[in-house]
């Protein structure tokens, strides 16, 4: 039975919602087409007596006018929707949003569009104004779903299905490929709302324009059309008209379309540069096969470098130029790259070009005089250098004598200390800056200190405290160095972040907090910098960072130092659109679990044990998860956008018991198997098997503290991770378990693939009963070799004047060189493996090219590859280890049967005396004896550089876990800082110096990778 009737016409944006609410409500509505334009019966009059629409009549005689009414009419005859919001709180602000878009959106943008097309006459400054009204309302909507998914909570309502059907007249008109670019948000939200089966149902398929419309004047040609006497000579006039308008239609022909067929494919080398390791066989094959007389090479420097701000805006510039040179796709290729960081960075790059000019190519770019483009000589090796090295993303680059590093990853330090102070203990933010500050892209790395050291960063920007908000606020466009700006002019064409106010929408009822009309200011300095903050003061702001960006706590060993933050902070949590994520090695989850949300010391507020659901657990597996990513990223688990980790067990320190106690525990003699072993449920004792887990890897049981005993297992059992085998030892476990964990971020377009390692507590392995770091090291060193891992925080928590006695699982300042020349040993062999099975690839390449064109008949032996060196952070291995094909080229595997780098103390080259077994020794797939008579000179250099060059150069060592003595005189970091560089010094005077940079982490402090 129908319901009732809707009198509008078809296309009308006040009706559109109205009959998308019906559908969602299952409402049967007649439609009767009316358009006053056109003119209304006498009849309708009687319903509407302004004869205008919509109007509806219900079938029980009930007639309703106003679409905002008809709308919340039609809404309503469901009881259990929840297109009306949950409170009243909600009620009003959805009506406060429909009645903006009915007033403040249609009307200007009626204004607009409408003598345009010729509905009302043309005056030139009624519709320049209707349209800066209607793209600053349009804004306003922008700015608010920068930080919303919805117009009112986090659900569609009312609002989006009615100011969705308003705004359709802009994207059906004005708001083309470039009007969308510049505001995603509303267009998102518009394809998302559109996209709902109930509005697309009435409303048709989304299409978009590519471009908008734009105003015709009259035609002045119709005047002399009327003088010409002859009626033959109408439709030759008309005939002339098509014709001129017909060359007009074809896009022109791009300048570089007229030279000869390029004999080199230049979509082969795009296939083969994304397809396979850029420098061991792409470039090789690039230089081999590119013809210098169709092509040129050139470098593109960015000419207004002194006025780049933050890293995030400098991408974007640049994929935009990227975007605008789409016209010439098919004659370039080319990779330009941010260079530093926020306020001190550069734009560079290199390209390939069709021809021997570079302005054909780029000048299709509006904006391409903001670059300088210099001619470079192939036949120099300077040049050729360069260009790898832009190709690679893996070097840093120097230019008036400043090295810049590639501007990709962050980490903010929140907390530096490991006590005794509880205001600054270890806490770290960490994010890809490729992800420009989205939502749920922060990975939090322990959090001793959290939100309130993220508080008390912020008061360097906002007040502490903000007085409540104001009904018409100044209008504050951002916050530089501590100072506002204040916009009394109404909204700036260049203002990116504007305030969202609502004066004029009479609605009374007080709204909600996310939903109020929001200021936006966005930070232009500081370790927060292109951050956009809704609220007035740093409290409000750090929670905000807290719940929308904040999406993971990483947290590396169950100790308070290093959680207790977390804990206290979860009694934010409740109002996040889901659960935070705690994500560890299962011993640290299953010790929070059991001995902190147990309703005693803590509420239960996790997902898990009928909990609150605030929190979810997710149990990595150690050494990563094989089954997950690929390439280069396997065995990876993604904890946030844009981030991964691959976790490992470290020791720090044993129990306290006094003499006569015999420890027990970790043994670095069996190995720690990863990923796709942890298979067997047979060992699993003294615990229940815990079945609900947010993990990515692995649904193993918890693990208890330590790691397996040599001689525990036959030797199947011995390969068995160590969350089997510890549970077979006594419960007096003794050895403390920390973890290191590897974060890492993979390439974008503008971004390269870079890690960092961070580890938890951990003490030397020259002291430990179970000696685990030169593990840790040996996956890292063919990340620094490749140049991909470019940053290590490893805590120091004392000067050199705590003996070995009482560091408590610690490290010195004489402990962490120790360690470091221990890393810096296997890099160097790790950078003479890698220039080896280069040169080995490049002998191989050149035998094959020999036999092709000799024509040898008979099977060809395979190239056989360096394990180790390609996917150098992969842990897959060869079940085949004589026999490698050319699919090795896209194959991960390792030089140890454990899966990874770390080695094996079982295998017949790895002794317990040293941390890695010979790198020369025989092995099935290393690389064969080169002739030293046909190696390369690049390759001569690169063995002599990896011989006699610092092997940590590039590598940043932040110091983190001081331990304050609040005494008198000079700041623990600072003494810890001294010695360890007079170490670094006398190293260097042995000849043993390491080449890395020393840092103390401070609150507050970030650091670029």
């Amino acid at each position: 039975m129908s319901f009732g009737k809707i009198y509008s016409y078809s296309g009308n944006p006040r009706t559109t919602s109205l009959l998308a609410v019906a559908k969602e409500n299952g409402l049967d509505i007649e439609f009767v087409d009316t358009e006053p334009a056109k003119g209304v019966s006498t009849d309708y009059l009687k319903i509407n007596k302004l004869g205008k629409v919509p109007t509806f009549e219900g079938a029980d005689g009930f007639v309703l006018s106003e679409t905002i009414a008809i709308a919340v009419y039609l809404a309503s005859q469901n009881e259990k929707t929840s297109l009306l919001g949950k409170t009243k709180q909600d009620y009003a602000t959805i009506l406060r949003w429909m009645s903006f878009a009915n007033t403040e959106v249609l009307t200007p943008l009626g204004g607009w569009f409408r003598p345009i097309i010729g509905r009302d006459p043309y005056n030139k400054k009624n519709v320049d104004d209707s349209q800066k009204a209607a793209l600053k309302a349009v804004h306003v909507l922008e700015e608010h779903l920068f930080t919303h998914t919805y117009l009112v909570g986090e659900r569609l309502t009312l609002a989006d299905l009615f100011a969705a059907s308003i705004i359709a007249r802009g994207f059906q008109y004005f708001f083309d490929k470039k009007w969308r670019s510049e505001n995603p948000n509303v267009t998102r939200w518009y394809e998302t709302v559109y996209n709902t089966p109930s509005y697309s149902a009435v409303a048709g398929k989304l299409e978009f324009i590519e471009e908008a419309i734009k105003n015709v004047a009259p035609k002045k040609e119709q005047a002399p059309k009327a003088e010409k006497p002859k009626a033959a000579a109408k439709p030759k006039a008309a005939e002339p008209e098509e014709e001129e308008e017909a060359p007009a239609a074809p896009k022109p022909k791009h300048p570089l379309e007229s030279l000869p067929r390029a004999t080199f494919v230049l979509d082969d080398w795009k296939r083969k540069y994304s397809n396979e390791e850029t420098r061991e066989v792409a470039l090789p094959w690039f230089w081999e096969n590119v013809n210098f007389e169709e092509y040129s090479l050139w470098t593109v420097d960015y000419k207004y470098n002194d006025e780049l701000t933050l890293t995030f805006m400098t991408s974007n510039l640049i994929g935009g130029f990227f975007a605008r040179l789409e016209a010439s796709r098919k004659y370039l290729f080319g990779c330009t790259s941010v260079y530093g960081q926020s306020n001190d960075s550069i734009i560079k790059g290199a390209f390939l070009v069709r021809g021997q000019e570079a302005l054909p190519a780029f000048d299709v770019a509006p904006d391409y005089e903001s670059y300088e483009f210099t001619k470079l000589d192939p036949t120099k090796d300077e040049d050729r250098k360069f260009v790898e090295d832009q190709w690679s993303w893996d070097k840093p680059i120097e230019v008036n004598g400043k090295s810049y590093e590639w501007a990709d990853g962050k980490v903010i330090c929140l907390g530096a200390g490991g006590g005794p102070t509880e205001d600054n203990v270890t806490g770290f933010l960490v994010r890809s800056t490729a992800t420009k500050w989205s939502k749920n892209s922060v990975l939090a790395v322990d959090a001793g200190s959290h939100l309130a050291a993220i508080t008390r960063i912020l008061e360097q920007h906002f007040p502490l405290v903000s007085e409540p908000r104001p009904q018409s606020p100044p209008k504050v466009d951002s916050i530089h160095g501590g100072g506002v700006r204040i916009n009394d002019d109404g909204m700036s064409p260049t203002t990116e972040h504007v305030p969202m106010s609502d004066d004029d929408s009479g609605v009374e009822t007080p709204l909600s907090d996310d939903d109020m009309p929001l200021e936006i200011t966005t930070l232009l300095d500081g370790v927060f910098a292109g951050l956009p903050f809704p609220n007035a003061s740093a409290r409000a702001n750090a929670l905000h960072v807290v719940r929308e960006h904040v999406s993971t706590y990483l947290i590396t060993h169950p100790h308070l130092d290093h959680f207790s933050g977390f804990v206290i902070n979860t009694a934010a949590f409740h109002n996040t659109s889901r659960p935070k994520r705690l994500a560890a090695l299962p011993f640290t989850v299953h010790a929070i679990k059991t001995h902190i949300f147990n309703n005693i010391i803590w509420p239960n507020l996790t997902d898990e044990d009928g909990g609150v659901g605030l929190v979810s657990f997710q149990r990595l597996a150690e050494g990563g998860n094989i089954a997950l990513g690929q390439g280069k990223g396997r065995g990876y688990i993604e904890v946030c956008d844009g981030l991964g980790v691959k976790g490992f067990k470290v020791s720090h320190g044993h129990c306290m018991q006094g003499p006569g106690h015999v420890h027990r525990g970790s043994n670095a003699d069996l190995r720690e198997a990863s990923g796709l072993q942890n298979t067997s449920a047979a060992l699993y004792q003294g615990e229940a098997w815990e079945g609900r887990s947010h993990s990515f890897s692995m649904p193993v049981p918890h693990s208890q503290p330590g790691t397996p005993r040599l001689g525990s297992f036959g030797t199947e059992q011995g390969r068995r991770s160590s969350h089997v085998a510890a549970n077979s030892i006594s419960a007096n476990h003794c050895v403390v378990d920390s973890s290191a964990f590897f974060i890492r971020s993979d390439s974008t377009m503008t971004t390269p693939t870079k890690e960092i390692l961070i580890f938890g507590d951990v003490e030397p392995d020259s002291l430990s009963l179970s000696p685990r770091t030169a593990y840790i090291w040996a996956e890292a060193a063919p990340k620094i070799a490749a140049g991909i891992l470019t940053g290590i925080f490893i805590e120091c928590s004392y000067t050199d004047a705590q003996a070995d006695a009482v560091l408590f699982g610690h490290l010195a300042p004489r402990h962490l060189l120790a360690e470091l020349q221990n890393l810096a040993d296997m890099v160097r062999e790790a950078r003479k493996e890698h220039e080896q099975a280069r040169e080995a690839a490049r002998q191989g390449r050149k035998r094959k090219r020999v036999s092709r064109d000799l024509h040898l008949d008979g099977p060809m032996k395979p190239r056989t590859w360096h394990s180790g060196v390609k996917g150098v952070d992969t842990p897959l291995s060869s079940t085949h280890p004589h026999f490698h094909t050319d699919d090795d080229l896209m194959t991960d595997f390792s030089n140890t049967p454990t899966g990874t780098h770390t080695p094996n103390p079982h295998h017949p080259h790895t002794s317990n005396s040293g941390p890695l077994h010979d790198p020369h020794a025989s092995h099935p797939s290393a690389p064969a004896a080169l002739n030293l008579n046909s190696v390369s000179a690049e390759h001569n250099r690169a063995l002599l550089s990896a011989a006699f060059e610092s092997p940590l150069k590039g590598l940043k060592v932040v110091v983190i876990h001081v331990k304050d003595t609040c005494e008198d005189g000079l700041l623990v970091g600072d003494t810890i800082l001294r010695q360890l560089q007079e170490g670094e010094a006398k190293m260097k005077e042995e000849g043993m110096g390491l080449g890395c940079s020393f840092e103390i982490s401070r609150s507050g402090d970030a650091y670029w990778f």
